[in-house]
């Protein structure tokens, strides 16, 4: 691309200087099970042949292999391994490469480059080899990133060596531009060594920049149907979408200790506090006082000893009510013990640390949040979004699994799906599968997926969004189910990565940040899209913008409209009731990560995990 406009993303991928080319290697075909040993496997299928063959596949001779001259359009995977282990051997002449440290954590297979090592950990750069199906180019990923050493916590000092957080601790605005700094600098010192692979091919020193497209601006939706572009001020000005039914009781459960505590943040909730934050009237809720105030006050934060007083108080107010209890927080084991018992009594809590209620500026902050949590476990809507797809339900599943203490091996498989329509409004959580091995896991993810689908006859289009992390195999077969569905209706299934090795920069602004609501298209069926970056309206950067996401349409039995769909999840991204300006992650991929941190708690403190329907979104 010769024209490098502000619709241009420069892509972090370097792409080598030829498209095609050929590579040496040994192979020998697979004939038998007991074959498949030490070396890798890849499917290959000569020119002049039909039929597709599994290989074992060596770089070095060995005994009864044959040798292979191997084009780079035969199979992308192996080219990307023949590329990966190119760069290592040129890595280690150049005295470049590292090798795995034992003190540092790590789990990806890129080649990694040290720049800096400090107590905490190392600055590196990594490079990881990529096909970019869109031109049909390979290359190299090359990113910035800091892996902390084995034993050291990840708090924000981690945080401001990834570069989220600038000196001061707060949120880095040149989070951008730093990255960028040190990309720049390590492909400046490396072009004329490192880069050159072998006579033949070598790495180009430039980023490689792709036009990119802009989808719709969020709308938010709220009372008699106002439209605004702030989830927070269209609620303060016109009121949420719809309001809860009638007057909600408040359980507060504390130690007497901390009824200080307790009267401070209902005199925070009702407005009476902070400028900050006008009051839950804001929200048509009434005012916290004494008549729908119910308290209970415990000796300890040992649930057991108090299990008897909270079912006491369960049991004698049946009328729609919320838990709210206040504790420190290293009483994690009581937080969750209390959120599970609550849950499966079909009450919502809300939890809230003494620390955030003590700190002044920190409850001025956050009481807002606190407010719309409230609310909107009680059944309230806040607000909805204009949606791209009309009468269109998304199924976005998670999983969680259990692992046998001694053996670390996997012993239990759950996954569970939030039901939510393409306005952003929560239907309910379905569990899908609890199973013990990996082959009932799958089945009972397509029996389930399957049954919504024919449950929910009111809705013209059904999506289905997952993450990077549900096995290729539950996809696999959940795809083959729905291509031999006879159902009319336009089934999608849709991909969502948030942390996938992907970044871009806009060169032409000074803060090298893309526009929010911009994509770019990788393949025909890939896309990145920044669910957060600058405004149009306002280009200054005010804090560390999250990274795109890769999306990737898996599925779709029919000619469909990608663009409505990036639209939907760019919607989706402002749809989180947990708080204002929370995490843009789509709440598709998000609510479910928020199940899976509960359910990897409750596994912790031998608490049984979650396997019920609910219509509360307890999990916020």
């Amino acid at each position: 691309m010769n024209n490098i406009t502000e619709n241009t993303i420069t892509l972090n991928f370097l792409p080598l200087n030829t498209k095609e080319f050929s590579f040496q290697c040994f192979r020998k075909k697979i004939e038998k099970e007991e074959d498949l040993l030490v070396f890798p496997q890849y499917v290959l299928r000569d020119a002049d042949r039909e039929s597709k063959d599994l290989y074992h596949i060596s770089f070095n001779e060995v005994d009864n292999f044959e040798k292979y001259l191997c084009k780079s359009t035969i199979n992308t995977n192996l080219t990307k391994y023949y590329l990966l282990k190119l760069l290592e051997n040129n890595s280690a002449i150049q005295k470049k490469y590292i090798e795995e440290k034992k003190d540092i954590i790590v789990k990806s297979k890129d080649i990694k480059y040290i720049l800096e090592e400090n107590p905490l950990g190392y600055r590196i750069i990594s490079m990881t080899p990529y096909y970019l199906k869109g031109i049909s180019q390979y290359g190299y990923l090359i990113d910035y990133r800091f892996i902390r050493k084995k034993g050291i916590p990840f708090d924000r000092k981690i945080l401001r060596m990834s570069l989220s957080m600038d000196e001061y601790y707060r949120s880095n605005s040149n989070y951008h531009i730093d990255k960028y700094s040190y990309i720049t600098s390590f492909i400046e010192q490396n072009k004329n060594n490192l880069f050159k692979l072998n006579r033949d091919i070598y790495i180009e020193n430039i980023m490689y920049p792709i036009e990119s497209y802009k989808l719709k601006v969020k709308k938010y939706i709220v009372n008699n149907n106002e439209e605004g572009n702030s989830q927070y001020m269209s609620i303060i000005t016109h009121g949420p979408y719809k309001n809860i039914n009638g007057n909600p009781r408040y359980y507060f459960i504390f130690k007497e200790e901390h009824r200080q505590y307790v009267n401070n943040l209902i005199e925070a909730l009702n407005g009476n506090k902070y400028s900050t934050f006008p009051g839950i009237k804001k929200f048509n809720m009434q005012n916290i006082t004494k008549d729908n105030v119910f308290p209970l006050v415990i000796d300890n934060f040992d649930y057991t000893l108090n299990e008897d007083k909270i079912n006491n108080l369960i049991n004698e107010r049946q009328e729609r009510a919320i838990a709210i209890f206040i504790f420190p927080e290293k009483e994690e084991k009581y937080y969750y013990e209390i959120k599970w018992i609550f849950i499966n009594k079909n009450i919502p809590t809300q939890g809230i640390h003494t620390e955030t209620i003590f700190d002044e500026n920190q409850l001025k902050w956050s009481i807002s949040s606190i407010a719309l949590q409230l609310f909107s476990k009680l059944g309230g809507i806040p607000w909805r979004l204009v949606p791209s797809n009309e009468r269109c339900l998304i199924i976005g599943m998670g999983q969680s699994i259990k692992r046998d203490t001694d053996t670390k091996k996997i012993n239990k498989y759950y996954a569970y799906s939030i039901l939510i329509d393409s306005s952003g409004e929560y239907k309910k959580l379905v569990p899908l599968a609890d199973a013990e091995t990996l082959s009932d896991y799958i089945k009972a993810i397509t029996t389930n997926v399957i049954k919504i689908i024919y449950e929910t006859n009111e809705y013209r289009k059904i999506t289905i969004h997952v993450p990077q992390k549900i096995p290729k195999e539950a996809i696999d077969n959940l795809k083959k189910v729905l291509e031999g569905n006879n159902q009319s209706r336009e089934l999608v299934i849709i991909r969502i990565n948030d942390k996938s090795k992907f970044f871009g920069y806009n060169i032409q602004i000074n803060s090298l940040i893309p526009f929010e609501s911009s994509y770019i298209k990788l393949s025909n069926y890939e896309y990145l899209l920044w669910t957060e970056g600058l405004s149009y309206h306002n280009r200054k950067a005010v804090k560390r913008y999250a990274n795109p996401l890769y999306i990737d349409f898996i599925y779709s039995k029919n000619q469909i409209n990608h663009n409505l769909y990036l639209q939907d999840i760019l919607n989706l991204s402002g749809a989180n009731w947990r708080g204002f300006n929370a995490k843009n992650l789509p709440i598709s991929i998000f609510y479910p990560q928020l199940i899976s941190r509960f359910n990897k708690y409750f596994s912790l403190y031998k608490i049984d995990m979650l396997e019920k329907e609910s219509d509360i979104p307890w999990f916020l």
